[in-house]
Parts: structure tokens; C-alpha cells; sequence
């Protein structure tokens, strides 16, 4: 413990509250899992936006993809910023995480087409929150507008 969590009688956080460190099984887990997941996107429609019938289960791909890199980026940032000796291998991950970050992009570009060609009283938008995810995956540029 630190002085200050000491002091305040507060629980420490540290790194292994999360993933532990950076290629450790848990962390690596979570990046193969979000790979996966974009391999999956990328697979199942290619340049071709997804059948309606796919929609909800690709968009919900893209939302598990998107919260792990996210997580992961938040991670590394974590780890940088905690000691900055890892400098190398943060900017080894960060990389990484961006190339995925950046096939997700793509590979959700089909996806978003086919929400964006959705007509406007189609029971879709309706359905599982739909409307404020693409809204949110739009609104803050993790695809293209």
C-alpha cells in the first residue's frame, strides 16, 4: 500500500486487478477473443453488408469487439503510465491494438451500410437497442460517417 490508500484505509488497485500485464494469458485471451470476433465480421459478409436477418448479431460482434480493444487500449495506457520503463512494449501493444482496432473499422463498414440502407419504420430500430448503438459507433468515430 501507499501512503495515501493507507492513510484513507483504501484498497490498492494494481495491474493485476485488470489483466495482470500486458501477454499474459488473461490479456492475450481478451485480444484473441476480439480478434475472433473481427475475423467473424470480416468472414461472414466480406465486402458485402450483412442479410437483415444478421444485423443484430453482427452488430452485437462489433460492440464485443469494440469493448475489448477498448479495454485493452485502456490497459496499456494504464501500464505505460504506471512505469515507464515498459515504454517499448507499450508502443509494441498500442500498435498492435490499433492494426485490430483498424480491421474492426473495416470490417464493420458492411455492417453499418446495411443499418444505414434500413428503411425508417423498419421494426429493426426497434429491436435491442439498435438506433442508439449505431448512433454511438457513429457519434464517436469508431466507424466512418
Amino acid at each position: 500500500m501507499n501512503a495515501t490508500t493507507e492513510a484513507l484505509g483504501a484498497p490498492e488497485w494494481t495491474m493485476t486487478d485488470a489483466y495482470g500485464d500486458i501477454g499474459s494469458e488473461r490479456y492475450e485471451a481478451s485480444f484473441k477473443k476480439a480478434q475472433a470476433l473481427v475475423e467473424r465480421l470480416t468472414s461472414s459478409s466480406g465486402a458485402v453488408a450483412p442479410d437483415r436477418s444478421e444485423i443484430l448479431g453482427h452488430l452485437s460482434d462489433f460492440d464485443e469487439a469494440t469493448t475489448l480493444i477498448s479495454s485493452l487500449a485502456a490497459f496499456v495506457k494504464c501500464t505505460g503510465a504506471k512505469d515507464d520503463s515498459q515504454d517499448e512494449r507499450v508502443a509494441r501493444e498500442n500498435s498492435r491494438l490499433s492494426a485490430l482496432g483498424s480491421e474492426l473499422s473495416l470490417a464493420g463498414d458492411p455492417l453499418f451500410a446495411a443499418i444505414d440502407a434500413l428503411e425508417e419504420n423498419d421494426p429493426l430500430w426497434t429491436q435491442n437497442s439498435i438506433f442508439f448503438r449505431a448512433f454511438c459507433f457513429l457519434s464517436f468515430g469508431f466507424v466512418d460517417a
